[in-house]
């Protein structure tokens, strides 16, 4: 049950920078770069620790989730460089 616990969040938690990166990327080259880079990381560990494949489902699931975390990161972090300069500049 750790194996799982373990590349679930290992799925998740590389993802989060990937994420903000994508997020911040202008080119679409750059982006699928960003998010296929995790996957074979991901493939050994799965490999490695001999889960099953239906598993891969779950991998993905919370690998997407990384991703849509790291893009929230990258918003809330423009908007509040965006709001810092706003009031920077109403001073």
């Amino acid at each position: 049950m750790e194996k799982y616990s373990a590349i679930i969040l290992i799925a998740f938690l590389i993802n989060i920078p990937m994420g903000i990166l994508v997020a911040g990327s202008k080119k679409t080259a750059l982006k699928l770069l960003y998010i296929h880079l995790p996957v074979p990381v991901l493939m050994v560990l799965r490999k490695t620790w001999q889960l099953e494949k239906p598993f891969i489902a779950v991998i993905i699931l919370f690998a997407i989730m990384g991703l849509l975390a790291g893009k929230q990161v990258h918003k809330r972090r423009t908007q509040n460089v965006t709001d810092k300069r706003r009031a920077t500049k109403i001073e």
